[in-house]
């Protein structure tokens, strides 16, 4: 039986770098939030045992792809003699910051906790998310949330879900690249959650990124001509601004550069995926 599972992207409403840890990460605080633009995973369990990934995106390997990892781990982990085959409908951008890769990881784990039967708690998939990336936890989190840590400690927060018009520069920006930037700030204060509504919140990637990739500073100085506040997510490329209405972000869209690519989508703090999650079980137990 086939099932469709939902990987969403996410957006960071600001990201401060506090200081470098001993296992070579970051620690950092952030605000996580979903957005309804999202791929989709079509899954059919195997019984013998294999993981195979019928996709074949540029630059996308399946044996190298958090996919394909996250699988392997589950099957690792569980000892299962389960597989599946996967088919990937890939419609977030890659290197875009909107964590497509994190979240395809985080869908595979919880939907084949549940196909193949496996019974692990939350609390232990996300244990198991860290070990694919920092951005995969709030995944299987599944709720839009104030993080610590290197983005794994997860406090649910609820924030107002408003239009988001995403600008694509067409770019794809290399989180190390990024990370390994003699310039990145490394010592911003840490926030305590109470300050956030006075604080001087932003994106301490945001300098490396425009200076790595002059294209992301050409259109955030566009958009930020065009609309309240500009912002860009993770380590980037993709930028963002926040409207009231879908008519609002529409007038921004109809004169974004054809250069560039744009989309309007919705921010959402439950995770599609947990309704993809709740339809299967719904549909299992009939």
């Amino acid at each position: 039986m086939k099932s469709v599972w939902s990987a969403p992207a996410k957006i960071n409403h600001f990201i401060h770098v506090l200081g470098k840890r001993n296992d070579g990460y970051h620690n950092i605080q952030t605000i996580f939030q979903f957005i309804s633009l999202a791929d989709k995973l079509e899954l059919a369990t195997r019984k013998d045992g294999q993981i195979v990934g019928s996709y074949g995106l540029q630059g996308l390997n399946f044996k190298d792809d958090l996919i394909n990892k996250a699988a392997l781990l589950l099957k690792e982990k569980s000892g299962t003699e389960m597989g599946v085959n996967i088919v990937l409908d890939k419609r977030i951008p890659m290197g875009g910051g909107l964590g497509g890769g994190s979240s395809n990881a985080a869908t595979m784990l919880v939907a084949l906790n549940v196909l193949w039967k496996l019974n692990y708690s939350t609390s232990e998939l996300m244990g198991l998310a860290a070990h694919l990336g920092s951005d995969v936890p709030i995944f299987v989190f599944g709720q839009s949330a104030w993080a610590e840590g290197r983005g794994e400690i997860l406090e649910p927060i609820t924030l107002s879900e408003k239009v988001v018009l995403l600008l694509f520069p067409n770019v794809k920006v290399s989180t190390k690249k990024v990370f390994a930037a003699q310039s990145l700030p490394r010592s911003t204060p840490p926030l305590v959650k109470s300050e956030l509504k006075t604080a001087n919140l932003q994106n301490d990637f945001l300098d490396v990124t425009n200076k790595l990739y002059p294209e992301v500073e050409r259109a955030l100085i566009w958009l930020s001509e065009h609309c309240e506040k500009a912002q860009m997510s993770g380590t980037g490329s993709t930028l963002f601004a926040m409207f009231d209405s879908v008519e609002e972000a529409e007038k921004i869209k109809e004169i974004v550069p054809s250069i560039w690519g744009a989309t309007i989508t919705q921010c959402l703090n439950r995770s599609p995926l947990l309704n993809s999650l709740k339809a299967y079980q719904s549909m299992a137990s009939w």
